[in-house]
């Protein structure tokens, strides 16, 4: 035996290395595992810098999409407030058809009632007529419009209205006669 020691293997720092050393080893394996656990199984040692890398490449990126984020935000808004906007214009349209109908209704009840008037008058001038002379229906009939004469015509008893068509002459009898038989 050469050496130092008792030792076969070089002597007392022999016998202090080997637990030295494994001490070092499982320090650095628990370590390693508490490191790796840590950070996570897929840490790699250049992500931290590829990170930092793609951040800062990212960031002009990320900008344009908040920018795009309000700016459908705002238009989305828009949308919104068109929408409500028809709404309200589609609420008075509808009220106003409403308002349209009724009057229409109200022209075609007055229109009515002028048209029922107007037939009660020339019922009434048939009336009169029927009960005056010869000559004064001729001197009466000269001087009425022909569509009067037309609707005196319609309303009365058809020996009335033959005294009247014979009373004011020929021709006028013949178109008087032509627009009674082309009313609608």
């Amino acid at each position: 035996m050469t050496g130092n020691g008792s030792h076969p293997r070089g002597g007392e720092w022999g016998g202090l290395l080997l637990p030295i050393l494994g001490s070092f080893v499982s320090f650095a394996i628990v370590f390693t595992v508490t490191f790796y656990f840590a950070n996570g199984r897929s840490f790699k040692p250049g992500h931290l810098r590829e990170q930092a890398q793609a951040d800062s490449t990212q960031a002009p990126e990320v900008d344009s999409l908040a920018i795009m984020r309000a700016q459908l935000d705002s238009l989305q808004n828009l949308v919104d407030s068109t929408a409500t906007v028809l709404k309200q214009l589609s609420a008075e349209v509808a009220r106003r058809q409403e308002e349209l109908k009724n009057l229409q209704n109200k022209l075609a009840s007055a229109s009515d009632a002028v048209h029922q008037e107007k037939l009660r008058r020339a019922r009434k001038i048939a009336n009169i007529l029927a009960a005056l002379p010869d000559s004064a229906v001729a001197a009466m009939a000269a001087r009425l419009p022909d569509d009067l004469l037309v609707a005196v015509l319609q309303k009365s008893r058809e020996k009335d209205a033959a005294k009247l068509l014979a009373v004011v002459g020929p021709s006028r009898a013949a178109g008087l006669t032509r627009k009674l038989v082309n009313l609608n």
